[in-house]
């Protein structure tokens, strides 16, 4: 099997698993039989808020706001153009783009209303999914794949992915910590943000093209 259809398969598969996930969780939540489990994860986190907790956490949700995440992907985007990686370009703008769609749509599909905020104001949007976790797992898988596909070392290519998780996980944490989340908004957002990236990835994979007579990573 080629590169480009083993991407493809692994896209496909952790995008249909992920949907079957995602819809058990939204029958879930709609009809309230999570609750029991949402507040016993938010109240047992909260045990451990401290000042330096909390500044942390909102030092790390800063890493998976809209604003942020714009930004960060308008640069990307624009320095894959310039190292005329096109079809990279092409696919971080869709991924982010259908992402924040996606997010939108579910939001004011299911129209859950926001638990009350530990810390910080309350945000006047809906609750699930959670778009830091979304937008965040969108993002940073894909910049780690970016750049774990041309490292050779399996050590760096470790220390990437690893950051990279890190990154997400303590993004989510966050929302659950500063209590703007239900832990399974978290959760659904992950779980929506693996479906679009399989996706994404099944449709627009990464092997390698050409760009003006050199070779390119795609």
């Amino acid at each position: 099997m080629t590169r480009d259809g083993a991407v493809r398969l692994a896209g496909f598969s952790v995008g249909l698993m992920s949907l079957g996930m995602l819809v058990w969780l939204i029958v879930d939540v709609v009809s309230g039989s999570t609750q029991g489990f949402d507040l016993s994860i938010r109240d047992s986190i909260h045990r451990y808020a401290s000042p330096a907790l909390t500044a942390a956490a909102q030092a790390i949700t800063i890493l998976g706001s809209i604003l942020f995440l714009s930004v960060a992907s308008l640069a990307s985007i624009i320095g894959l153009l310039l190292a005329r990686l096109r079809r990279e370009a092409g696919r971080l703008g869709c991924l982010m783009a259908g992402a924040l769609g996606i997010e939108n749509g579910l939001k004011y599909s299911i129209h859950r209303v926001r638990p009350e905020a530990f810390f910080g104001v309350d945000p006047t949007t809906y609750s699930f999914p959670s778009g830091h976790s979304l937008l965040s797992l969108c993002f940073y898988v894909s910049v780690a794949v970016l750049i774990a596909r041309r490292l050779r070392g399996g050590l760096g290519r470790f220390a990437v992915w690893t950051a990279a998780a890190l990154a997400i996980v303590a993004i989510g944490l966050s929302r659950i910590y500063l209590g703007v989340h239900y832990p399974t908004d978290v959760i659904g957002g992950y779980l929506t943000a693996a479906l679009w990236t399989g996706l994404v990835f099944s449709v627009l994979p990464t092997g390698r093209t050409r760009a003006r007579g050199s070779d390119a990573g795609a």
